[in-house]
């Protein structure tokens, strides 16, 4: 069940959070665009079935989206620089297409949004981060599920057991249920987001991930 962690120096730190904030900007930049753009547009696809708009909201389920943050850190402890590099070409891929996507299939989301805004607690201000963060357009594919996606498949040849890659699979699986549990996405939007994840991982990672001991020493 062990995994092939290890704990980075200060330089591989700071390159992997450089990695990860260049990304961070590049997503504010495309996501934000096509977010703005999709507002000011008249012909704006909805891609769900209005049953699925019956489907209950579950709060707590909120903690489970943001765990994205937790696993975005995980590759930092088991990838080795040349894979950092890798996953971050990745990431800016996956963001790219993705934003075509969101030009070419404009689309909102039919969920109506719980006001948090004047309930106290840590559960309201973890949704009123989501809604400034992402707002009800941009919803096919789910950048959330292929980012997720692509962190699983980067990291699957680091992992040693059966157990632990269950486990992590497991996590990306609640992450993406979450999706449509706290209300930001409909059901096609998780195929297409994993597609999109696995797509940035077979342009990039696929021919970069070393076995795990070439991992651990390099």
């Amino acid at each position: 069940m062990a995994a092939e962690f290890r704990l980075p120096d200060a330089e591989q730190t700071r390159h992997y959070l450089r990695v990860i904030i260049t990304q961070v900007a590049l997503f504010a930049v495309v996501y934000g665009g096509c977010n703005w753009l999709t507002a000011h547009r008249e012909n704006v696809g909805h891609y769900y079935f209005a049953w699925e708009l019956t489907i209950p909201l579950f709060p707590r389920m909120i903690w489970v989206y943001h765990s994205i943050l937790l696993l975005f850190l995980v590759p930092l402890f088991l990838l080795t620089r040349e894979q950092v590099n890798a996953i971050g070409r990745a990431f800016a891929s996956v963001t790219l297409l993705g934003g075509v996507c969101f030009l070419l299939f404009p689309g909102v989301a039919g969920f109506t949004r719980v006001d948090y805004a004047s309930e106290p607690g840590l559960q309201a201000l973890a949704f009123s981060i989501l809604y400034h963060a992402d707002n009800i357009h941009n919803v096919m594919p789910s950048l959330h599920v292929a980012y997720c996606t692509l962190v699983i498949l980067a990291i699957q040849k680091q992992l040693e057991g059966r157990r632990i890659r269950l486990l992590f699979w497991g996590w990306l699986l609640a992450i993406v249920t979450s999706t449509v549990l706290v209300h930001q996405h409909h059901l096609v939007d998780l195929p297409t987001g994993a597609i999109l994840g696995y797509a940035g991982y077979r342009l990039f990672l696929r021919w970069s991930s070393l076995p795990p001991a070439q991992a651990v020493t390099a």
